[in-house]
């Protein structure tokens, strides 16, 4: 019997196949270079933009002298998730600086905007879901919203509170939809168990957890 022999339709899959395969990280990297051009001048520099910055690299360098959660720091709007994640960086070797919360911040944004456009590129295309979340990426990269406190200190500069849960929640997000069909229970476990941490960084995200 002869071998099958390959034909312009099992060409044009296998190059859909690799096109799906390196979609997500062509985006992750479009997304990387877009927050260093519109923030990367603050990564070598320490200016503060929200106290919440200052008071959460403190609570992780006071967690670096032990695991027990607050045993040696508090928590004022955050539990102790926060410093403990922020102590495993600096037992990594990263300083624990404004300029590491700025570079931090930005990975955050990146991520979310990352699992955004995962999201609509399953049911739109990439091309698509790229029209959708690039120019909401770039507002949310160049801080565009206004100011809430004095001096133009702007909130989607710093390293607020509110980026941990909200990563957990989209690593939440991204588990139900990777894959095809209806998530097994495997999956729903796994995103509970990551949205369930989210509570543990800020408890005001308990009904975004609750409801994935």
């Amino acid at each position: 019997m002869d071998e099958p022999r390959n034909t312009p339709t099992a060409e044009k899959q296998g190059t859909e196949l690799w096109i799906a395969r390196l979609a997500p990280l062509f985006a992750l990297v479009v997304l990387a270079l877009m927050v260093y051009a519109c923030r990367g001048a603050m990564f070598n520099n320490s200016p503060l933009f929200n106290p919440d910055e200052a008071e959460l690299l403190a609570a992780g360098r006071r967690a670096t002298l032990g695991l027990q959660p607050y045993g040696d720091y508090t928590t004022p709007t955050f539990l102790f998730l926060w410093p403990l994640v922020l102590s495993l960086f600096s037992a990594l070797g990263f300083g624990l600086t404004l300029s590491f919360a700025h570079v931090l911040a930005a990975a955050a944004y990146v991520w979310i905007a990352f699992v955004a456009w995962f999201g609509v590129a399953r049911y739109m295309g990439w091309i698509r879901g790229a029209l959708l979340t690039i120019p909401t990426a770039i507002y949310l990269f160049t801080a565009i919203p206004a100011p809430n406190l004095t001096g133009g200190v702007y909130d989607f500069l710093s390293l607020g509170t509110e980026l941990l849960p909200l990563s957990l929640l989209m690593g939440a997000c991204l588990i139900l939809i990777t894959g095809t069909g209806v998530p097994r229970l495997r999956r729903v476990f796994l995103a509970s168990a990551v949205a369930g941490l989210a509570v543990w960084a800020k408890p005001q995200s308990a009904l975004l957890a609750l409801t994935l």
